[in-house]
C-alpha cells in the first residue's frame, strides 16, 4: 500500500489489517450439541481471498509501479520547467509546491511496491521491511505529503476565485503577497496533525518460541488512549479530507458561475480576468482540471465511507471484507493517478508549457525562451501563453 491513513480511521485501518491476518479476527460461534462451529463471514463475500490477492498483485506490483515511474519523471520535468522565467506569480509558486508534493507521494508509492515485490521473493524479509515502512512511510510521510497537496489545491482554488471575483484587488490578497508564508504555515499544521502517529505507533520486537529469530510488529502504544485517538482522527479527517474537497468544489463552481455570468452579459473575458487575460484564463483552466482530477480520485473513498456506515456486512472481517479491501486498493490507485497527472494537466491547459517542454527536452533549436515560437519555414514569430 502507498499509505493507509488517507481515508480510513486510525485503529480501524483497512489496509493494515488486510496485510496482517492474525489470529485475532472476528468470528461468531455457533453452538451445537456435538461441537462448536466457527462462522467466518468473510469466506462468503462477493470477493474471495484468492481474487483479492490476485488483484492486489496486479495493482501494486505491475500497474502502480509503472504509474509511479512515469508520473515521477513527468513531475520532475514539470518542476524544472515551472522554475523558468515566465512562471513567477504566486499561483505558479503553489503549483511548484503541489508538483513536488505529488512527486514525493509517487516516490513513496514506488518504494512500497518494491517492498511488495521483495515480499513475494522473500516473505519474511518483505514482511519486516513492510512493518518499518508502514511505520514511517504509510503512517506518516505518505499521508503528510498527500494532505499538503490537498491543502495546496484548496488554497489555489481560493486564490483563483478571489482573483476573478475582485481582479483589481487581487495583488493585495494574502495568498498573492505572502505565498511562501502560507505554504510554511500549511506544512507546520500538517506536521502537527501527523506527528502524533509516530508517537502512538511503535515497532515491537518479538522472538519466536526457540528465540532463534525475531519478528517485528506494528502496534499502538499501551498508553495511547483509544478514545483520544478516535476523536483526533475524526477531527483530522474533517480538516484534511472533507474540508478541502468542499472548498475545491465550492470555489471551482463559483469560478464557472462567474464565467457563465460574464458570457451571459456578453462581457469580454478581460473584464473578469483583469490584465494578462490569456495567462489568467490558462491558470483558471489549469486549476479547474486539477480540482476535477482531485475530486474524482476520492470518489472510491466516499463510497467506502458510505457503505461502511450503512451496510453491516461492509466492515473489517465481515462478509464484504475483501470487497472493502479491493475498493481501498482502487482508491489508492486513483490517488496515485491523480499525483501522476500533473505533467499531463499542464500540457493540456498551457501552450506556453508545451512550448517550453519542446524547447528544453525535445527540439531545443525550434523555440526561443519565454514561449516564443519560431516557424522554421516562414520565420513568423508569435507569442503564445
Amino acid at each position: 500500500m502507498i499509505y493507509n491513513s488517507t481515508f480510513v480511521n486510525d485503529s480501524d485501518s483497512v489496509t493494515s489489517q488486510l496485510n496482517t491476518e492474525t489470529d485475532e479476527v472476528s468470528t461468531n460461534s455457533v453452538i451445537t450439541e456435538s461441537t462448536t462451529v466457527l462462522y467466518q463471514p468473510w469466506l462468503y463475500g462477493t470477493i474471495s481471498k484468492e481474487q483479492y490477492n490476485l488483484n492486489s498483485f496486479v495493482l501494486f506490483e505491475i500497474i502502480i509501479p509503472i504509474i509511479c515511474i512515469v508520473g515521477l519523471v513527468g513531475n520532475l520535468a514539470s518542476v524544472a520547467l515551472l522554475y523558468g522565467k515566465p512562471y513567477v506569480s504566486s499561483f505558479y509558486f503553489f503549483l511548484r509546491a503541489l508538483t513536488v508534493s505529488d512527486a514525493v507521494v509517487l516516490f513513496i508509492g514506488l518504494l512500497r511496491s518494491i517492498i511488495k515485490i521483495i515480499e513475494d521473493v522473500d516473505p519474511w524479509l518483505g514482511r519486516q521491511l513492510d512493518i518499518f515502512s508502514s511505520y514511517f512511510l504509510n503512517a506518516f510521510l505518505g499521508p503528510l505529503f498527500s494532505k499538503i497537496a490537498s491543502s495546496i489545491i484548496a488554497i489555489m482554488s481560493i486564490e483563483r476565485f478571489m482573483a476573478i471575483l475582485r481582479p483589481l484587488k487581487a495583488k493585495e490578497m494574502v495568498f498573492v503577497k505572502y505565498p511562501a508564508r502560507i505554504l510554511a504555515i500549511t506544512i507546520i499544521i500538517q506536521l502537527l496533525f501527523h506527528a502524533p502517529t509516530l508517537v502512538w505507533l511503535q515497532v515491537v520486537k518479538n522472538a519466536d518460541l526457540n528465540n532463534s529469530t525475531y519478528i517485528y510488529r506494528l502496534e499502538y502504544a499501551s498508553w495511547a488512549n483509544v478514545d483520544v485517538r478516535r476523536y483526533f482522527t475524526y477531527f483530522v479527517t474533517f480538516f484534511n479530507l472533507i474540508l478541502p474537497v468542499v472548498i475545491v468544489i465550492v470555489m471551482n463552481s463559483g469560478i464557472v458561475i462567474l464565467f457563465l455570468l460574464a458570457k451571459r452579459r456578453r462581457l469580454d473575458m478581460t473584464t473578469v480576468l483583469s490584465t494578462k487575460d490569456n495567462e489568467q484564463r490558462t491558470l483558471t483552466v489549469t486549476l479547474i482540471i486539477i480540482g476535477l482530477f482531485y475530486v474524482l480520485s476520492l470518489v472510491p473513498a466516499a463510497f467506502v465511507f458510505i457503505m461502511s456506515a450503512t451496510n453491516s456486512d461492509f466492515k473489517i472481517w465481515w462478509k464484504e471484507h475483501y470487497l472493502l479491501g479491493l475498493i481501498v486498493d482502487i482508491t489508492i490507485l486513483c490517488i496515485t493517478i491523480n499525483s501522476a497527472s500533473d505533467f499531463l494537466i499542464y500540457n493540456l491547459s498551457s501552450k506556453r508549457f508545451r512550448q517550453l517542454f519542446i524547447r528544453r527536452f525535445v527540439r531545443p533549436s525550434c523555440c526561443t525562451s519565454d514561449g516564443l515560437t519560431i516557424s522554421p519555414r516562414k520565420q513568423i514569430y508569435s507569442i503564445n501563453p
